[in-house]
Protein backbone atom coordinates (compact mmCIF):
# COMPACT_ATOMS: atom_id res chain seq x y z
CA UNK A 1 0.00 0.00 0.00
CA UNK A 2 0.83 3.96 -0.60
CA UNK A 3 0.15 6.53 1.47
CA UNK A 4 -0.63 10.06 -0.31
CA UNK A 5 -1.94 13.09 1.20
CA UNK A 6 -5.07 14.72 -0.43
CA UNK A 7 -6.34 17.86 0.80
CA UNK A 8 -5.18 17.30 4.30
CA UNK A 9 -6.63 13.87 4.47
CA UNK A 10 -4.15 10.47 4.00
CA UNK A 11 -5.55 8.50 1.54
CA UNK A 12 -4.22 4.79 0.30
CA UNK A 13 -3.46 3.40 -2.89
CA UNK A 14 -3.93 -0.23 -2.71
CA UNK A 15 -1.55 -2.51 -4.89
CA UNK A 16 -2.68 -4.19 -7.99
CA UNK A 17 -1.28 -7.11 -9.54
CA UNK A 18 -0.50 -7.45 -13.34
CA UNK A 19 -3.00 -9.97 -13.75
CA UNK A 20 -6.00 -7.94 -11.93
CA UNK A 21 -4.71 -4.93 -14.26
CA UNK A 22 -4.82 -7.62 -17.46
CA UNK A 23 -8.41 -8.79 -15.81
CA UNK A 24 -9.75 -4.86 -15.90
CA UNK A 25 -8.61 -3.85 -19.49
CA UNK A 26 -9.91 -7.02 -21.27
CA UNK A 27 -13.45 -5.70 -19.97
CA UNK A 28 -12.71 -2.13 -21.82
CA UNK A 29 -12.78 -1.80 -25.64
CA UNK A 30 -10.78 1.26 -25.93
CA UNK A 31 -6.44 0.23 -25.85
CA UNK A 32 -5.43 0.15 -21.89
CA UNK A 33 -2.04 0.83 -20.88
CA UNK A 34 0.25 0.70 -18.01
CA UNK A 35 3.10 2.96 -17.83
CA UNK A 36 5.64 1.89 -15.71
CA UNK A 37 9.35 2.94 -15.13
CA UNK A 38 9.04 4.96 -18.41
CA UNK A 39 7.81 2.29 -19.87
CA UNK A 40 4.67 1.15 -22.14
CA UNK A 41 3.22 -1.73 -21.35
CA UNK A 42 0.06 -3.19 -23.52
CA UNK A 43 -2.95 -4.22 -21.55
CA UNK A 44 -5.49 -5.93 -23.98
CA UNK A 45 -5.65 -6.53 -27.54
CA UNK A 46 -6.95 -3.22 -28.55
CA UNK A 47 -3.35 -1.71 -28.12
CA UNK A 48 -2.09 -3.87 -31.04
CA UNK A 49 -2.83 -1.37 -33.35
CA UNK A 50 -0.86 1.21 -31.64
CA UNK A 51 2.49 -1.08 -31.04
CA UNK A 52 4.35 2.46 -32.12
CA UNK A 53 3.31 4.34 -29.28
CA UNK A 54 5.95 4.87 -26.65
CA UNK A 55 6.61 6.91 -23.73
CA UNK A 56 7.97 9.70 -24.87
CA UNK A 57 4.86 10.05 -26.93
CA UNK A 58 3.08 10.48 -23.60
CA UNK A 59 5.41 12.90 -22.16
CA UNK A 60 3.17 16.12 -23.02
CA UNK A 61 0.16 14.66 -21.45
CA UNK A 62 1.61 13.39 -17.98
CA UNK A 63 1.83 15.45 -14.85
CA UNK A 64 3.40 13.49 -12.21
CA UNK A 65 1.12 16.26 -9.48
CA UNK A 66 -1.97 15.05 -11.02
CA UNK A 67 -3.54 12.19 -10.35
CA UNK A 68 -6.57 11.37 -12.75
CA UNK A 69 -6.14 12.32 -16.66
CA UNK A 70 -9.88 13.34 -17.69
CA UNK A 71 -10.27 14.05 -21.54
CA UNK A 72 -6.42 15.11 -22.47
CA UNK A 73 -6.31 15.35 -26.50
CA UNK A 74 -2.80 14.23 -27.66
CA UNK A 75 -1.12 14.52 -31.34
CA UNK A 76 1.93 12.46 -31.83
CA UNK A 77 4.01 12.35 -35.49
CA UNK A 78 4.84 9.11 -36.73
CA UNK A 79 6.38 8.84 -40.20
CA UNK A 80 5.71 12.61 -40.82
CA UNK A 81 1.79 11.47 -40.57
CA UNK A 82 0.23 13.15 -37.30
CA UNK A 83 -2.20 10.76 -35.24
CA UNK A 84 -5.04 12.05 -32.56
CA UNK A 85 -5.75 10.04 -30.01
CA UNK A 86 -7.94 10.98 -26.94
CA UNK A 87 -6.61 9.72 -23.49
CA UNK A 88 -8.33 9.20 -19.75
CA UNK A 89 -6.28 7.34 -17.01
CA UNK A 90 -5.49 7.49 -13.21
CA UNK A 91 -2.71 6.37 -11.69
CA UNK A 92 -2.26 3.09 -9.60
CA UNK A 93 0.28 1.49 -7.49
CA UNK A 94 1.88 -1.82 -9.42
CA UNK A 95 5.03 -3.38 -7.82
CA UNK A 96 5.47 -0.58 -5.43
CA UNK A 97 5.41 2.10 -7.73
CA UNK A 98 3.45 4.83 -8.79
CA UNK A 99 2.02 3.64 -12.30
CA UNK A 100 -0.34 5.14 -14.95
CA UNK A 101 -3.53 3.02 -16.16
CA UNK A 102 -4.55 5.09 -19.34
CA UNK A 103 -7.15 4.38 -21.95
CA UNK A 104 -6.06 5.99 -25.41
CA UNK A 105 -8.85 6.49 -27.63
CA UNK A 106 -7.35 7.06 -31.63
CA UNK A 107 -9.38 9.67 -33.35
CA UNK A 108 -9.64 9.64 -36.94
CA UNK A 109 -9.51 12.47 -38.63
CA UNK A 110 -7.49 15.95 -37.54
CA UNK A 111 -10.64 17.56 -37.91
CA UNK A 112 -12.71 15.46 -35.74
CA UNK A 113 -9.57 15.97 -33.02
CA UNK A 114 -9.49 20.16 -33.71
CA UNK A 115 -13.53 20.03 -32.78
CA UNK A 116 -12.94 17.65 -29.17
CA UNK A 117 -10.16 20.46 -28.74
CA UNK A 118 -12.34 23.06 -29.18
CA UNK A 119 -15.50 22.24 -27.10
CA UNK A 120 -12.75 20.71 -24.20
CA UNK A 121 -11.09 25.04 -24.80
CA UNK A 122 -14.71 26.48 -24.59
CA UNK A 123 -15.91 24.21 -21.17
CA UNK A 124 -12.76 25.22 -19.31
CA UNK A 125 -13.98 28.54 -20.47
CA UNK A 126 -17.56 28.36 -19.32
CA UNK A 127 -16.16 27.09 -16.19
CA UNK A 128 -13.62 29.88 -15.25
CA UNK A 129 -16.84 32.17 -16.29
CA UNK A 130 -19.24 30.77 -13.83
CA UNK A 131 -16.40 31.46 -11.41
CA UNK A 132 -15.70 34.84 -11.91
CA UNK A 133 -18.68 35.49 -12.81
CA UNK A 134 -19.64 36.45 -9.13
CA UNK A 135 -17.31 39.54 -9.19
CA UNK A 136 -19.87 41.30 -10.96
CA UNK A 137 -22.20 43.71 -10.08
CA UNK A 138 -23.39 46.15 -12.65
CA UNK A 139 -25.43 44.99 -16.05
CA UNK A 140 -22.32 46.32 -18.52
CA UNK A 141 -19.97 45.12 -16.70
CA UNK A 142 -21.95 41.71 -17.17
CA UNK A 143 -22.45 42.20 -20.79
CA UNK A 144 -19.00 42.73 -21.38
CA UNK A 145 -17.88 39.69 -19.42
CA UNK A 146 -20.01 37.39 -21.27
CA UNK A 147 -19.04 39.03 -24.79
CA UNK A 148 -14.92 38.81 -24.07
CA UNK A 149 -15.18 35.58 -22.79
CA UNK A 150 -17.19 33.47 -25.49
CA UNK A 151 -15.70 35.39 -28.12
CA UNK A 152 -12.49 33.40 -27.09
CA UNK A 153 -14.79 29.64 -27.65
CA UNK A 154 -15.42 30.47 -31.21
CA UNK A 155 -12.28 30.91 -33.44
CA UNK A 156 -13.38 31.97 -36.83
CA UNK A 157 -15.41 34.99 -35.66
CA UNK A 158 -13.64 38.29 -36.53
CA UNK A 159 -16.43 40.13 -34.72
CA UNK A 160 -19.55 40.05 -32.37
CA UNK A 161 -22.25 41.20 -30.44
CA UNK A 162 -24.50 41.04 -28.26
CA UNK A 163 -28.23 42.93 -28.61
CA UNK A 164 -30.88 42.57 -25.35
CA UNK A 165 -34.01 43.60 -26.36
CA UNK A 166 -36.02 46.06 -24.64
CA UNK A 167 -39.68 47.24 -25.18
CA UNK A 168 -40.03 45.50 -28.92
CA UNK A 169 -36.49 46.35 -29.75
CA UNK A 170 -32.92 45.32 -30.13
CA UNK A 171 -29.92 47.17 -29.18
CA UNK A 172 -26.38 46.09 -28.91
CA UNK A 173 -25.18 46.70 -25.49
CA UNK A 174 -21.70 44.94 -25.82
CA UNK A 175 -19.50 44.25 -29.30
CA UNK A 176 -15.91 43.03 -30.22
CA UNK A 177 -14.74 44.55 -33.76
CA UNK A 178 -17.63 46.68 -34.62
CA UNK A 179 -17.33 50.74 -34.61
CA UNK A 180 -19.45 52.81 -31.99
CA UNK A 181 -21.62 53.77 -34.50
CA UNK A 182 -23.67 50.30 -33.48
CA UNK A 183 -24.70 51.34 -29.96
CA UNK A 184 -27.25 53.98 -31.73
CA UNK A 185 -28.84 51.75 -33.77
CA UNK A 186 -32.24 50.45 -32.68
CA UNK A 187 -32.80 46.63 -34.30
CA UNK A 188 -36.66 45.40 -34.95
CA UNK A 189 -36.19 41.73 -33.66
CA UNK A 190 -38.01 39.83 -36.40
CA UNK A 191 -35.95 41.81 -39.19
CA UNK A 192 -32.45 40.50 -37.19
CA UNK A 193 -30.93 37.52 -38.95
CA UNK A 194 -31.77 34.89 -36.21
CA UNK A 195 -35.59 36.10 -36.69
CA UNK A 196 -35.72 36.39 -40.85
CA UNK A 197 -34.62 32.62 -40.51
CA UNK A 198 -36.51 31.34 -37.92
CA UNK A 199 -39.62 33.08 -39.07
CA UNK A 200 -39.64 35.16 -35.53
CA UNK A 201 -40.15 32.09 -33.60
CA UNK A 202 -36.08 32.56 -32.30
CA UNK A 203 -36.35 28.67 -31.47
CA UNK A 204 -32.92 27.97 -32.15
CA UNK A 205 -29.19 28.64 -32.95
CA UNK A 206 -28.91 29.77 -36.37
CA UNK A 207 -25.85 29.52 -38.80
CA UNK A 208 -25.77 31.55 -41.84
CA UNK A 209 -22.78 30.90 -44.24
CA UNK A 210 -24.05 33.14 -46.99
CA UNK A 211 -24.97 36.71 -45.54
CA UNK A 212 -25.33 38.05 -49.35
CA UNK A 213 -28.96 36.76 -49.98
CA UNK A 214 -30.53 38.19 -47.16
CA UNK A 215 -29.35 42.26 -48.31
CA UNK A 216 -32.97 42.95 -49.50
CA UNK A 217 -34.37 42.60 -45.60
CA UNK A 218 -30.76 43.28 -43.81
CA UNK A 219 -28.42 46.18 -44.90
CA UNK A 220 -24.85 43.59 -44.47
CA UNK A 221 -22.78 46.64 -44.71
CA UNK A 222 -20.94 47.36 -41.58
CA UNK A 223 -18.66 50.12 -39.84
CA UNK A 224 -15.89 47.99 -38.29
CA UNK A 225 -13.40 49.61 -35.96
CA UNK A 226 -11.05 49.44 -38.78
CA UNK A 227 -13.22 49.92 -42.18
CA UNK A 228 -16.33 49.52 -43.98
CA UNK A 229 -17.07 45.62 -44.91
CA UNK A 230 -19.42 43.14 -45.77
CA UNK A 231 -20.65 40.70 -43.52
CA UNK A 232 -20.24 37.61 -44.89
CA UNK A 233 -21.60 34.64 -42.60
CA UNK A 234 -22.96 34.73 -38.95
CA UNK A 235 -23.43 32.41 -35.88
CA UNK A 236 -26.32 33.83 -33.50
CA UNK A 237 -28.89 32.44 -30.68
CA UNK A 238 -31.41 33.51 -28.99
CA UNK A 239 -30.73 34.05 -25.29
CA UNK A 240 -33.81 33.23 -22.87
CA UNK A 241 -34.89 34.57 -19.02
CA UNK A 242 -37.99 32.81 -17.81
CA UNK A 243 -38.79 31.39 -21.22
CA UNK A 244 -39.02 35.26 -22.30
CA UNK A 245 -36.63 36.05 -25.07
CA UNK A 246 -34.08 38.70 -23.40
CA UNK A 247 -31.33 38.63 -25.81
CA UNK A 248 -29.41 37.54 -28.98
CA UNK A 249 -25.76 36.96 -29.08
CA UNK A 250 -24.37 37.03 -32.56
CA UNK A 251 -20.62 36.12 -34.14
CA UNK A 252 -20.07 37.31 -37.37
CA UNK A 253 -17.68 36.75 -39.73
CA UNK A 254 -16.58 38.72 -43.13
CA UNK A 255 -15.50 35.55 -44.98
CA UNK A 256 -18.40 33.40 -46.64
CA UNK A 257 -18.79 29.94 -45.30
CA UNK A 258 -17.39 30.77 -41.82
CA UNK A 259 -18.69 28.69 -39.64
CA UNK A 260 -19.92 24.73 -39.33
CA UNK A 261 -21.79 22.20 -37.62
CA UNK A 262 -19.23 21.87 -34.97
CA UNK A 263 -19.86 25.70 -34.09
CA UNK A 264 -23.47 25.13 -34.12
CA UNK A 265 -23.08 22.55 -31.33
CA UNK A 266 -20.49 24.55 -29.86
CA UNK A 267 -23.24 27.98 -29.60
CA UNK A 268 -25.71 25.42 -27.86
CA UNK A 269 -23.00 24.71 -25.20
CA UNK A 270 -22.52 28.90 -25.01
CA UNK A 271 -26.33 29.50 -25.09
CA UNK A 272 -26.79 27.38 -22.24
CA UNK A 273 -24.36 29.04 -19.97
CA UNK A 274 -24.88 32.61 -20.78
CA UNK A 275 -28.83 32.05 -19.84
CA UNK A 276 -27.86 30.71 -16.33
CA UNK A 277 -25.64 33.51 -16.20
CA UNK A 278 -27.73 36.39 -17.25
CA UNK A 279 -30.33 34.77 -15.14
CA UNK A 280 -28.19 34.43 -12.05
CA UNK A 281 -27.45 38.27 -12.58
CA UNK A 282 -31.14 39.03 -12.80
CA UNK A 283 -32.23 37.44 -9.72
CA UNK A 284 -29.56 39.00 -7.73
CA UNK A 285 -30.42 42.45 -8.67
CA UNK A 286 -33.97 41.68 -7.87
CA UNK A 287 -32.77 41.26 -4.45
CA UNK A 288 -30.68 44.03 -4.31
CA UNK A 289 -33.56 46.42 -5.62
CA UNK A 290 -35.68 44.84 -2.86
CA UNK A 291 -33.24 45.20 -0.09
CA UNK A 292 -33.30 48.64 -0.55
CA UNK A 293 -36.52 50.01 -1.52
CA UNK A 294 -40.37 49.39 0.52
CA UNK A 295 -42.20 46.54 -1.09
CA UNK A 296 -45.65 48.67 -0.87
CA UNK A 297 -44.37 52.37 -2.15
CA UNK A 298 -41.18 51.25 -4.10
CA UNK A 299 -39.50 54.34 -2.14
CA UNK A 300 -36.31 54.12 -0.68
CA UNK A 301 -36.09 52.74 2.84
CA UNK A 302 -34.63 54.31 5.35
CA UNK A 303 -31.45 51.94 5.93
CA UNK A 304 -30.41 52.47 2.30
CA UNK A 305 -31.01 56.45 2.67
Amino acid sequence: MHDKIKNGKKTIMKEISLEKLHEFSELMVTPTFLVQAKKIIPLNIQCTAMADLSYRDLLPIIDETAETIDGRQLAVKKEKNMHFFTVNGRKVLHQNETCWLLQIMPIAEQETFQNITRISTARKIMLQMANDFVQLDTDQSVYEFILENCGKAVQHSDLCSLMILHHGTAHIVAKRGYGDDVYNINFDPMETFLGVVTEGKFDRPVIINDLSKFTAVYHTEIKTESSAQLLGSTLCTPVYIKQKLYAILCFDSTKKNAFTDQDLELLELIKGNVEAMLANHQMQMEILHLSKTDMLTGLYNRTYL
